[in-house]
Parts: C-alpha cells; sequence; structure tokens
C-alpha cells in the first residue's frame, strides 16, 4: 500500500547524466521480477516530466529501460504540452 492505493509494482527512474544517449533511466520491478520494458508506465511517466519542463511546445525525450536485465530498449516520447497540459504523446521504439 502506498498512500491508501494498493499498488502491483514499483517504477522507479533517473535522470540521465550529462552526455547519456538518453534522458531517463528506468526499471519496472512488480511481482518479485523485472519488466525490461514498460511502454504505458514510460509513456506516462514522460508527459508527467514532459509538462513540469514546459508550459508550451514540443519536447522529445529519450528513456532507456531493461539494461540491467540484458534486454535493453531505448524509446522516445515526443510531446505536446499547452499551457501546462499534455495535448499529444506518441511513444516510438525502434
Amino acid at each position: 500500500m502506498v498512500g491508501g492505493v494498493a499498488t502491483d509494482g514499483v517504477h522507479a527512474y533517473v535522470r540521465a547524466a550529462d552526455g547519456d544517449a538518453v534522458d531517463i533511466r528506468a526499471r519496472m520491478m512488480s511481482g518479485g521480477t523485472e519488466d525490461a520494458a514498460t511502454g504505458s508506465a514510460n509513456c506516462a511517466l514522460m508527459g508527467l516530466l514532459g509538462c513540469q519542463q514546459m508550459d508550451a511546445g514540443q519536447l522529445e525525450l529519450k528513456i532507456a529501460q531493461g539494461v540491467e536485465v540484458s534486454a535493453p530498449i531505448a524509446a522516445s516520447v515526443s510531446l505536446v504540452c499547452s499551457l501546462g497540459r499534455l495535448s499529444h504523446a506518441a511513444l516510438m521504439i525502434p
């Protein structure tokens, strides 16, 4: 339970170091296992972070996940915000 809400897993992230090929590094743990690629959690996270970084405009963020379990993925999220609200998000996994 977190704040009175039942949880099934944890989606943790850090902002990548300067010079890294990605903006965010993420991990998803649930039920004692790690999910190497969690598109829905990453897209929601990027929408939140993107709107925190800008009031309006377009932003592309890159995220890496699964590196630690030898199943790396790199995804890009393109965000469009208007007046601090997310109006469009697209997740691209090559």
